[in-house]
């Protein structure tokens, strides 16, 4: 695209899609709520903001999504979100060492954190057809689960 975003404008921009902050109060855990419930809560909260004001969350993530220089702010507050899901996860380890705490913290927040853009990239792409809290739910069974030994295999399509 030939539009040129200033650091302002991309900021301003950006400003309009769920923020950071309204995830990390989400993520407040409910007494003894599993980690992944409460990260499900938390992301079906902004999901459920995001299918609210469906046509203009759409337009505005489509106008990121093509625009380089938007997309690259908005997977540079992926990193925010990120780290509010490893604080999450510190918070309630049990972890044995704080080497391990940490890495496992990390892997987590960057799991989750991929799991969500993917359902978002997927629900533009779609161009909203799909409910997002859907993709999200579906995109967390698929963290929560684990990597499986083996994958399907493709089907090939007709050509």
């Amino acid at each position: 695209s030939s539009t040129s975003w200033t650091s302002g404008a991309k900021s301003a921009f950006i400003a309009t899609i769920p923020s950071v902050e309204a995830f990390a109060r989400a993520l407040e855990p409910i007494a003894d709520e599993p980690i992944f419930e409460c990260i499900r809560r938390a992301g079906r909260l902004v999901m459920d903001r995001t299918d609210r004001d469906h046509d203009e969350t759409l337009a505005r993530l489509t106008i990121i999504h093509e625009e380089p220089a938007l997309y690259a702010r908005g997977l540079r507050l992926d990193l925010d979100w990120r780290a509010a899901i490893s604080r999450l996860v510190i918070a309630r380890s049990t972890a044995s060492s704080m080497d391990e705490l940490e890495l496992r913290a990390a892997a987590i927040g960057g799991a989750v954190t991929g799991a969500f853009r993917a359902a978002m990239n997927i629900w533009v792409r779609h161009q909203g057809r799909i409910p997002l809290r859907l993709l999200g739910d579906q995109a967390l069974d698929v963290v929560e689960g684990g990597l499986p030994a083996s994958l399907p295999r493709a089907r090939t399509r007709p050509a």
